[in-house]
């Protein structure tokens, strides 16, 4: 498994977008719809490092790769291109982006830019489980904003890795911290062995989240 992260805040818009030509003209009219060009240079970041990594891994050309999404927005190569049974995941945000690849497993990737101000503890009323609630509500100040982000950034690492994303409620899942686990509460994102789910903070500023299942044998190619 490979998690690559880039901290797009290093490149200037122009030398970001210069990586555009690595990408498909799918990818290109959606980065072309950013109407901020700091959105659109990191959309491209993102999707051109997938792109290398993907190719170093598969053997075919960034610019070649046939990216394809299912219904719900999952990313996958074209099977036609895939003969080693590869799987990803892509996220980005406001200054940062990471890509995870595996080899016959599931993966996925979550990053938040952490260092702004969100109402925790209302969106947590929509969203979270009610276990989840108490916890939050018994942290205060910077403890809370931290346990938000952690539960908010794992849950979505783990419905990117199980393909369903946002169709899938938020509370379908219960995090627990320390050790970290996750319950499902959802059968469509029952797996063999369960989620596991680490955190890394690449910088002050960011938190990644990266979901695999540990019961999938990763193969080799």
């Amino acid at each position: 498994m490979r998690l690559w992260g880039i901290d797009t805040s290093r490149f200037s818009p122009n030398d970001a977008l210069g990586f555009e030509v690595f990408l498909d003209e799918p990818e290109r009219h959606r980065a072309a719809r950013f109407g901020a060009v700091a959105y659109r240079a990191t959309y491209v970041l993102a999707h051109a490092s997938a792109r290398l990594l993907l190719s170093s891994m598969s053997g075919v050309d960034p610019g070649v790769l046939a990216l394809r999404r299912t219904p719900r927005g999952k990313p996958f190569i074209d099977p036609a291109m895939n003969a080693c049974g590869i799987r990803f995941s892509i996220a980005h945000t406001d200054g940062f982006a990471a890509v995870a690849a595996a080899f016959g497993r599931d993966v996925g990737v979550d990053v938040e830019a952490i260092d702004r101000s969100v109402e925790g503890a209302r969106i947590a009323q929509r969203h979270f489980t009610p276990r989840e609630r108490r916890e939050l509500a018994e942290l205060e100040g910077e403890a809370q904003h931290d346990r938000f982000f952690a539960f908010w950034t794992m849950k979505e690492a783990v419905l990117k890795a199980a393909g369903t994303g946002l169709h899938t409620p938020l509370d379908a899942l219960d995090v627990y911290l320390a050790p970290a686990r996750i319950a499902t509460r959802h059968a469509a994102l029952a797996a063999p062995g369960g989620w596991s789910v680490e955190t890394f903070r690449p910088t002050r500023r960011h938190l990644v989240a990266l979901a695999h299942r540990p019961g999938q044998a990763e193969t080799t190619c």
